[in-house]
C-alpha cells in the first residue's frame, strides 16, 4: 500500500476529503479565481520561497462545516448563529486532524512537514482545486461533491514525493443559476 492509499484511507475513516498536489503547483500559479494572489502577503508570514525549496508534495484535506444549532422551543430570545460559530473552531479541528494524519504516516515513512490551517503562506483555494477536492463555483468558493461549498481545508507541506493521480472534479455549475438568483442586487455574476 502506497502513501496515497494510507492518506485516502485515513481521510475516509475521519470524515475528511483529501488530495495531493505537487509542490510545483505552489509556484506555477500567479493568481487563481477573482484575481486573488496564490501567495498570501501579510506580516510575520513564513517565507514561501524557503518552504518551496524543500517541499515536494502538498497534502490537502477538507472537513465539512457543522450542522445547524438547535435550540429548545421555549420562545427565549436568541440570535442567529453561523455554522462556523458552532462547535470546535475549524482551525483547531483541522490542525488536530492533520497532526493525527502525520502521526499515522510517520509509522510508514520518515519525512519533514509543516501543517497549516488558514495560517500558511499559500491560499487554500487553489491548493484545493489542484489537489482535486473540488471546483471553483459561481459563488467563488470551492465546491466538492461531498460538502458542496460548506467545508474548510488545511494543508501539509512535505518533503516526500507522494504519487497521486489528480482526478480534478469538473465544474458542475453549468447553467445552474440557483445561487445567483438567490442573491439580491447581482452579488454573484455568471463568471463567478
Amino acid at each position: 500500500m502506497d502513501l496515497w492509499d494510507k492518506i485516502d484511507g485515513f481521510a475516509k475513516r475521519n470524515g475528511l476529503i483529501a488530495g495531493v498536489c505537487e509542490a510545483g503547483q505552489l509556484i506555477k500559479h500567479k493568481t487563481v479565481g477573482c484575481g486573488a494572489p496564490f501567495v498570501k502577503s501579510f506580516k510575520n508570514q513564513n517565507d514561501p520561497v524557503s518552504l518551496i525549496s524543500w517541499c515536494r508534495s502538498v497534502i490537502v484535506a477538507g472537513v465539512g462545516r457543522r450542522g445547524r444549532c438547535v435550540f429548545a422551543n421555549d420562545a427565549a430570545p436568541r440570535g442567529v448563529f453561523s455554522n462556523e460559530a458552532i462547535g470546535i473552531d475549524y482551525h483547531v479541528l483541522l490542525k488536530n486532524k492533520l497532526t493525527e494524519l502525520i502521526n499515522y504516516l510517520s509509522e510508514y515513512s520518515i519525512f519533514n512537514y509543516r501543517i497549516f490551517a488558514d495560517t500558511g503562506p499559500f491560499y487554500e483555494k487553489p491548493l484545493m482545486i489542484e489537489a482535486g477536492l473540488g471546483w471553483l463555483g459561481k459563488n467563488t468558493l470551492v465546491c466538492s461533491d461531498t460538502y458542496g461549498s460548506f467545508f474548510n481545508a488545511g494543508y501539509i507541506l512535505t518533503d516526500i514525493k507522494i504519487d497521486f493521480e489528480v482526478n480534478k472534479t469538473a465544474p458542475k455549475c453549468g447553467g445552474w443559476r440557483k445561487c445567483a438568483e438567490a442573491f439580491p442586487g447581482g452579488a454573484l455574476s455568471e463568471n463567478g
